[in-house]
């Protein structure tokens, strides 16, 4: 920026270069006031990142979504497999008991703010590492960094509590059955997916609002 006597600056283009002036050299410097072309860079500069964020959100949310969670957990693979320090990682998957029922009982807009508020809750209940994301409908995941089946059993068993205990703004009693399962040397994105969505089918054949694991 390129600041005036007055005080006001702009966004200044600044081109300078010599030239012979009355038997001297002399230094010439021309400045361009270009700050309409800065100004608009930047917007597009900002629109791309909204852009870029909103294609990570799930709209309804405000949490990564489907392909966020494709990426991340990729990486989290990656590191694994090179066996980076502290790569070791557990995922959670849970989703809402019932929830066809409270559509087709209370409405889809209550099925949403149900939806939005587990979300939130969610979100104030783990850890700042750990990554969660709405997989699809009413099912989400959590990636648990540098955590092992055990503890990350322990974390969902505490999620599912504050689920149940949680008051709703729609007054509708909500729960949630979970699936847990640990990184296993060759595992590919396919197949821990696989073993989170099997303990989470055992859930809810041994009676929902439960956290069943691979292990």
């Amino acid at each position: 920026k390129v600041k005036k006597k007055s005080g006001e600056t702009f966004w200044g283009e600044i081109i300078s270069t010599t030239i012979f002036f009355e038997n001297a050299w002399t230094g010439l410097m021309i400045i361009t006031d270009v700050s309409d072309r800065v100004v608009s860079e930047l917007n597009l500069i900002k629109e791309k990142d909204v852009f870029k964020k909103l294609s990570e959100l799930d709209g309804l949310t405000d949490i990564p979504n489907r392909r966020s969670f494709d990426a991340k957990l990729e990486d989290y693979l990656s590191n694994a497999m090179l066996k980076i320090a502290n790569a070791k990682f557990s995922l959670i998957m849970f989703d809402i008991d019932h929830f066809k029922e409270i559509n087709d009982t209370f409405g889809h807009s209550a099925g949403d703010s149900v939806l939005s508020e587990l979300a939130f809750l969610i979100k104030q209940n783990i850890r700042k590492d750990d990554f969660f994301a709405r997989f699809g409908g009413e099912e989400f995941m959590i990636i648990s960094k540098n955590i092992g089946v055990k503890g990350a059993v322990e974390l969902a068993e505490k999620l599912r509590l504050k689920i149940e205990t949680y008051g709703f703004s729609s007054k509708i009693n909500v729960k949630c059955s979970f699936g847990v399962t640990g990184y296993r040397r060759g595992d590919t994105a396919e197949s821990i997916v696989k073993r989170a969505d099997e303990a989470l089918y055992k859930a809810k054949e041994n009676g929902r609002n439960r956290v069943e694991s691979s292990e």
